[in-house]
This record gives C-alpha cells, structure tokens and sequence, in this order.
C-alpha cells in the first residue's frame, strides 16, 4: 500500500489533469444551464398559467 506522502503526491498530481478533462463538459452544461434554468419571462406566464389549469382538470 502507498504511504500517504506518495499518495497525496500522486493525487495531486492528477488534478490538472481532472480539471483539464471536465472543462469540456463543464462548459456544455454551463451552456445549457443558462437557457434550461433562467426564470420565465412575462410573456410566458399566460402559458404557464393554462398549462397548470390542464393539469388540474385531468
């Protein structure tokens, strides 16, 4: 088993390396996130509003 000092070293060397490979899909999410998760604009509240309405009838 690695003694800790080693361990640490070999950790901390793989973490540019992580870093450098979640950048991609970081970046696709970050990308996605800004459309999918911005709250409703005024126009679509009527929308909103009639899509609930069905939910409660059916």
């Amino acid at each position: 088993m690695a003694t800790k000092p080693s361990l640490v070293a070999k950790i901390s060397q793989q973490i540019p390396v992580l870093v450098e490979l979640s950048k991609p899909k970081l970046r696709t999410f970050v990308r996605y996130a800004k459309v999918e998760l911005t709250p409703p604009s005024p126009t679509e509240i009527p929308q909103i509003i009639s899509g609930f309405t069905q939910l409660v009838k059916s």
